[in-house]
């Protein structure tokens, strides 16, 4: 969904999927969408509630399970919140890693998971945030070390 005045925050949301308003289309570019809309109020309804689901979410469970949720279901896989859902699960895993309180396979597993959302993270970061910063470097070194680690682990086996 996309707002039909991106400036004014109580303009209307469409769906620009299927059968999308033809001045919203035009806008967009898009022919197909399937005709949905949403008062700002919603949007800004849904978008609190999936923010308290994250601020919620301890473990790597329920981290997951909010990925599968929202992501490209309800969220572009490339939304903020998406974005903070794998990197609070990158983190959420690392601190799991570090315990090293898994047996061997899943210990794997989740390096290799944590691999794919720092790459998930940092092929965003690498749009909007260009250039070196704080986020990216962290989120660099993080997979580069479960790299290593995935690496030393699997030739060991």
């Amino acid at each position: 969904m996309l707002a039909t005045n991106p400036l004014n925050p109580n303009s209307q949301w469409y769906c620009v999927h299927n059968g999308a308003p033809k001045e919203v289309a035009s806008i967009y570019d898009r022919r197909l969408g399937c005709g949905r809309e949403e008062c700002a109020t919603e949007v800004i309804s849904l978008l609190q509630r999936v923010k308290s689901e994250i601020q919620l979410a301890t473990g790597i469970q329920q981290l997951e399970e909010l990925v599968a949720i929202y992501k490209d279901k309800v969220l572009h896989r490339n939304h903020y919140l998406v974005m903070s859902m794998q990197y609070k699960l990158v983190e959420c895993i690392d601190k799991v890693l570090k315990r090293g309180t898994y047996g061997f396979e899943e210990t794997i597993r989740l390096a290799r998971r944590q691999v794919e959302l720092s790459r998930n993270c940092l092929a965003v970061a690498h749009i909007v945030l260009p250039g070196s910063n704080r986020f990216r470097g962290k989120s660099e070194n993080l997979r580069l070390t479960r790299l290593i680690f995935v690496h030393f682990q699997c030739q060991l086996a």
